[in-house]
């Protein structure tokens, strides 16, 4: 039995813990972090003082176990707070992962409930899971205030019925729901955030990971990991299913008027994903308290029905379908880059439009989706990117993130294919093209496979790309570009360094006209070295994971994808539509 003065003279604390926190802060720290905007910063304070002071103030005894909860938040808050000032970013983020997981660890083997092997393992996974699983979630302001909530919720409604359940634990999940609540509150009735950053993160994290390894039942533990595994892992997998779905459904575009146009518009806003995320949670954490109460089945037929309704919801809230007249913008912004809404076949007019000018220089990029992410990191690139005069959207990733944004783009326009039409077309009109770039022999081989693939075809002159910018050598291949006197120069250097070298040679030329384009890695293919993907792979823009069952290497790549679709994922959500 639980002492109920106790819990309320605790609450009381708690409170006042969370008021100070949520006051002192802007008297200690002289402006936000970098990087903070839009609130006022507070930290990890409010949650290290409203779980601190009801056990210190009253007296309570602790277990071993708590006392390291306490601890684990507050190192956790120290190290997030380093790290929100930018001291040692990567090191005190890993160091704070390291606390958190050595004392879920020796929490979960003093559990006595799962052997001391498995206790161990799973108690240093799940701190790092439950922290990392709330910094992301603050992509949303409210959801990850709505987790600890939600969880902490949870808790206090089946703690009670476990005699097993040591009393400071109870006062540990009331003291974690009071900042959360006091923050969402004052944001509603003030309009003024406060931003806890990744101290707030780090401490609360720690302090709910602790919290759901104390068990000295099988139950206790078990829905202590169950109810923070389901509404901490469901907004992570619910937006991925919504990412994929939406990628599937504006891939397979159906076709109208001989022109593509995506089957679904996303309408994606931060309302509804919080509304459907708070939901969802609650749902799933119905699944847990029924297995308490041993419901009847009726019970288990209306939580069925529920989650039948709410996948209905998902669908009906997110995805609409597109309109075929919806209309093109000149550009279509995709992060920092403009990129064109352009077929196939209006670019290569374009090009031969442009060679058939009286002078002028024409930078085309040919983008994918880590040049747009290069572009978004680095100003000087956007900036440089900005200076085409056209750029494509290469990669499938750039078709799914205008779909996404709701400014559709006709459809992907493929380097190596522009590559090869443009040589057929070079063929027709007699232009001359220079190959720059690749290794040695890759970049003859592939002029080579140009020639007998276009009879005709003029080769201006092949170089390879392994010279340093800025050294003689760089010099020299400058030197031999502008006596070749090219119309068309393909320039496979790779982002950004491709783009770079083209910029640099805008003055080269004067007088006439001459088109650059960076085409990456298009020489490996067009060379023959490396094989194209098959036309099934084309034809649902799975090139890129053809190219990686080719060259493992280049899964260095792959891992910024997943950075890419954040971005644009944040920017949606930030946007009006």
């Amino acid at each position: 039995m639980f002492d109920i003065p106790l819990i309320g003279a605790a609450i009381c604390l708690g409170c006042l813990g969370t008021a100070l926190g949520l006051i002192l802060p802007p008297l200690l720290f002289r402006g936000s972090p970098p990087g903070i905007r839009n609130g006022r910063y507070v930290g990890g304070l409010p949650i290290v003082l409203a779980v601190s002071l009801p056990p210190l103030v009253a007296g309570i005894p602790l277990w071993p176990e708590g006392g390291l909860i306490i601890v684990a938040s507050l190192v956790g808050a120290f190290l997030g707070l380093l790290r929100d000032f930018r001291v040692c970013r990567t090191r005190t983020a890993i160091l704070g992962l390291v606390v958190s997981s050595l004392v879920g660890a020796v929490i979960a083997s003093r559990s006595g409930v799962i052997p001391a092997g498995w206790g161990t393992a799973i108690g240093a996974v799940w701190p790092i899971l439950v922290v990392v699983s709330l910094r992301t979630s603050a992509l949303v302001f409210e959801i990850p205030f709505l987790l600890a909530m939600i969880s902490g919720l949870t808790f206090l409604l089946f703690f009670p019925s476990q005699v097993s359940t040591p009393p400071w634990a109870v006062l540990f999940t009331v003291s974690m729901i009071l900042p959360p609540f006091a923050a969402l509150g004052l944001w509603f009735i003030t309009g003024k955030k406060r931003q806890f950053g990744d101290s707030g993160w780090f401490a609360l994290g720690s302090l709910l990971a602790g919290i759901s390894l104390v068990g000295r039942s099988k139950t206790l533990l078990l829905l202590g990991l169950l109810f923070p595994a389901m509404v901490i892992v469901f907004p992570i997998a619910a937006i991925c299913l919504l990412i994929f779905t939406s990628y599937l459904g504006n891939e397979l575009y159906q076709l109208g008027s001989g022109e593509r146009y995506p089957a679904w518009s996303w309408n994606l806003t931060r309302e509804n994903v919080l509304l459907y995320t708070a939901l969802s949670c609650l749902s799933l954490n119905f699944v847990g308290l029924l297995l308490v109460v041993q419901a009847t089945w009726w019970a288990w037929l209306a939580l069925v029905a529920l989650a039948i309704a709410s996948g209905a919801g998902f669908w009906k809230t997110f995805a609409h379908r597109a309109r075929k007249d919806q209309p093109t913008a000149t550009k279509i912004r995709i992060l920092r880059v403009n990129v064109d809404p352009i077929t196939f076949e209006q670019s290569l007019s374009k090009i031969e439009s442009w060679l058939g000018s009286k002078e002028g220089f024409y930078h085309i990029v040919t983008a994918d989706s880590l040049a747009v992410l290069k572009a978004f990191k680095d100003p000087s690139f956007a900036g440089l990117m900005e200076m085409a005069a056209m750029t494509v959207p290469d990669g499938a990733g750039l078709v799914w993130a205008a779909d996404f944004l709701g400014t559709p783009l006709p459809g992907r326009v493929p380097g190596i294919g522009l590559v090869q039409e443009i040589c057929a077309m070079a063929a027709r009109r007699v232009f001359r093209v220079f190959f720059l770039g690749a290794k040695p022999e890759v970049s003859a081989a592939a002029a080579e496979a140009m020639v007998k693939l276009h009879p005709g075809l003029t080769i201006a002159g092949t170089h390879h790309g392994f010279f340093r910018p800025g050294t003689p050598e760089e010099t020299e291949v400058l030197k031999t570009l502008r006596l070749a006197n090219p119309d068309i120069v393909f320039v496979a250097l790779g982002v950004p360094r491709q783009e770079e070298f083209i910029n640099g040679i805008r003055a080269d030329f004067p007088g006439r006209p001459v088109v650059a384009i960076g085409v990456g890695g298009s020489f490996d293919v067009i060379s023959g070295r490396i094989p194209r993907a098959p036309l099934l792979m084309q034809r649902f823009a799975l090139e890129w994971l053809f190219r990686l069952w080719v060259e493992p290497g280049r899964i260095s790549r792959i891992y910024q994808i997943p950075r890419f679709v954040y971005q644009v994922f944040r920017v949606k959500l930030q946007s009006k539509r």
